[in-house]
């Protein structure tokens, strides 16, 4: 088990002042079963007139904060301490990617957490041919579902280049792919659009990681990130099991889930709509702390 301290911070500032403005943001942790939230909350500067939390379809805790005078500037600030416990499930190896989508296929629940919600490509996780290639090197008739999916979490990470300027939140997993870069949403918009076309459910997952930085360099403040990954679901038996294509690797105790959807669309950290404000710009720090 591990325990972080985390501090988010999302920032925007206006050429012109707001008159008003609503935003919604997804930046606490979530409670589950290997993650327990031990304290969260969000402040906003300046002040909002209104706020309040509510969960979306998904379960996501999303809160919403309105401004009625006028601003140049706004920042998010959230902190929360959170334990992780996390462990790789035993049954998921023994499961073929064949007997994973017809088990898929025989869902009749509409829980939000089905994954009967996960099957059909979205706008941003549609795969075209070029991806429809890339699949098939990893779902080779009776693969291991598990080993499919390291696999390919290794091959993105290792054939596409992470480029923060090569993409923005409206790229396709297609444009990405055919790029050969993007950022870790893009990585995880290709591998979900690869395994739904596949017949294979595969959830968006937005949270926090704690990075490292090179050996001998001290850890910077606000160096930490926001964070996307894949969660596949594994059959029946063993359910839902994450990985990280962005770094090629399951996800451990260094991830912090934040939210779930189907894609980036379904998890953005902060919307809004802004009146007035002209040209904006935008930061984000993070720190993952860990705590003994």
């Amino acid at each position: 088990m591990k325990r972080y301290a985390i501090t988010s911070v999302s920032a925007y500032r206006y050429s012109a002042p707001a008159s008003h403005s609503y935003h919604l943001t997804r930046l606490m942790p979530a409670e589950s079963h290997d993650q327990k939230v031990l304290q969260s909350g969000v402040e906003v500067t300046p002040s909002p007139a209104h706020t309040g939390t509510q969960s979306d379809f998904f379960g996501n805790t999303v809160q919403w904060f309105s401004l009625d005078q006028a601003h140049e500037k706004i920042s998010f600030t959230m902190r929360a301490t959170v334990e992780v416990e996390r462990s790789t499930p035993l049954l998921a190896p023994t499961i073929s990617w064949e007997d994973a989508a017809a088990s898929a296929l025989k869902v009749a629940s509409l829980d939000p957490q089905s994954p009967a919600h996960f099957l059909r490509a979205t706008s941003h996780t549609v795969a075209d041919a070029p991806l429809r290639i890339f699949a098939t090197r990893f779902f080779h008739l009776g693969a291991p579902l598990d080993d499919a999916m390291l696999a390919m979490s290794k091959a993105i990470q290792n054939e596409l280049r992470y480029d923060g300027k090569a993409t923005t939140v409206e790229t396709t997993a297609g444009a990405a792919f055919a790029a050969g870069a993007g950022v870790c949403q893009d990585f995880a918009h290709i591998m979900i659009a690869a395994c739904r076309n596949t017949g294979i459910p595969a959830r968006y997952i937005s949270g926090y990681i704690r990075t490292d930085p090179p050996p001998g360099q001290p850890r910077l403040e606000g160096a930490d990130a926001m964070h996307a990954w894949v969660s596949v679901w594994m059959g029946p038996n063993a359910g839902w099991m994450d990985f990280d294509p962005t770094n090629g690797c399951r996800v451990g105790e260094d991830h912090i889930v934040v939210a779930v959807g189907r894609d980036y669309q379904d998890t953005p950290p902060v919307r809004g709509e802004v009146v007035g404000g002209g040209e904006q710009s935008h930061t984000v720090s993070v720190d993952v702390v860990e705590h003994s």
